[in-house]
C-alpha cells in the first residue's frame, strides 16, 4: 500500500512540474542590484517584457540604460546584452533572478516588484 501511495505520488509530481515551468511568466518590474567587475556596487531597476513563448526582452536602468534579450530553459535564462559575455541569471522560487556577468567576475539580482511568490 505504502509503495502504491509513493508511485503515485511520484507521478503527480512529474505531472505537475512541467506545467509549472511552463506558466512562469519573467514579465515585469524589478529592483535591481549588483556588484561590477572592479567591485563597485550599483542599483536601479530591470523592466522584463515578454517578446513570445520564452523569449523576452530586458531593459536595465542603472544609472546607464542598457537592453538586451534572452531564452529561458527550464529555470535559467541567458540574456545577450551586447557585452562579449552574457548575463546568466537562475530563477529562484520567490521569483528573483540571481545572476552573473563579465564571465562570473560580477553579480546582479533581480528581486520583483509587487510580485508574491511563483
Amino acid at each position: 500500500m505504502q509503495k502504491s501511495l509513493s508511485i503515485i505520488l511520484v507521478a503527480v509530481l512529474m505531472a505537475i512540474a512541467p506545467a509549472t515551468l511552463q506558466a512562469m511568466d519573467l514579465s515585469g518590474t524589478y529592483d535591481a542590484t549588483g556588484t561590477n567587475p572592479d567591485g563597485s556596487q550599483y542599483k536601479g531597476t530591470c523592466t522584463i517584457t515578454r517578446i513570445s513563448g520564452d523569449r523576452y526582452r530586458f531593459v536595465w536602468s542603472v544609472g546607464n540604460s542598457y537592453q538586451g534579450e534572452g531564452e529561458l530553459q527550464g529555470t535559467r535564462i541567458s540574456v545577450d546584452w551586447g557585452d562579449e559575455q552574457p548575463v546568466i541569471y537562475d530563477v529562484l522560487p520567490d521569483g528573483t533572478l540571481d545572476g552573473t556577468w563579465a564571465g562570473g567576475k560580477a553579480t546582479e539580482t533581480l528581486k520583483p516588484q509587487g510580485k508574491g511568490q511563483w
